[in-house]
């Protein structure tokens, strides 16, 4: 390769969530899978859409009622070796939500209510950018998303 060698970056974004059980009148989120951005290039923007369902986070609520889901999204990921941070960006339409075969695009930095219905999980699917910079670190880098819901009523 030429003097611009291709740098390996892994990147994952971490979904730690508590997993409570599935009870009447609780509300249960099962954090199915973490977006994961893999391997990246200095300077080269890595998307990952919430169609790509191998890297794409994945969240399952189970509850009765009508709720309402908020994420705290982060603006950055950190390596776990030396503390440098990797931008990165989830954005008004990098959200997908819904039953089997009826997904809605949602914007994940706003509220989103939904049904809620005891024996079949709701599912939010988000994607992103992570955005290295020219001269990144190379490493593991990690960041947490966090999601809460509430009961907004019967």
């Amino acid at each position: 390769m030429s003097a611009h060698r291709v740098l390996v970056l892994i990147a994952a974004l971490c979904a730690l969530l508590s997993v409570p059980q599935p009870s009447t009148g609780q509300i249960a989120i099962f954090p199915a899978q973490d977006l994961v951005f893999g391997p990246l290039q200095r300077g080269v923007p890595e998307f990952v859409a919430t169609t790509d369902a191998a890297r794409r986070a994945q969240f399952d609520v189970i509850a009765r009622g009508s709720l309402i889901a908020t994420f705290v999204l982060p603006t950055e990921m950190v390596s776990l070796a030396n503390g440098s941070v990797l931008p990165i960006a989830i954005l008004a339409n990098d959200g997908l939500a819904g039953r089997s075969n009826s997904l809605v695009v949602f914007d994940p930095t706003q509220p989103l209510t939904f049904r809620g219905h005891p024996s079949k999980p709701f599912s939010l699917y988000l994607g992103g950018t992570a955005d290295p910079g020219a001269s990144q670190s190379p490493g593991s880098y990690s960041a947490t998303i966090t999601l809460f819901v509430i009961q907004a009523g019967a």
